[in-house]
């Protein structure tokens, strides 16, 4: 199954691969902004709030109000 393979063959596949990775990466791209943007009104969704907003503000602490007491 291994066979020897001629160097100048193996950049233009590995030049293929990287060029057709970086158009799935824009194609997903495009999809993901389709699937989290409301068609009529061209704004965010809760698809775009719970995957992108969401997350961001659940990570970020709330600032405390005052000090607690535990007893």
């Amino acid at each position: 199954m291994s066979q020897a393979q001629d160097p100048a063959d193996l950049q233009a596949e590995i030049a293929r691969l990287k060029d057709e990775n970086e158009k799935l990466r824009a194609s997903n791209r495009r999809w993901i902004r389709i699937a989290g943007t409301d068609s009529l009104t061209k704004l965010p969704n809760k698809v775009f709030f719970s995957t992108a907003l969401l997350p961001q503000a659940i990570s970020k602490p709330m600032p405390m109000a005052g000090p607690w007491v535990v007893s």
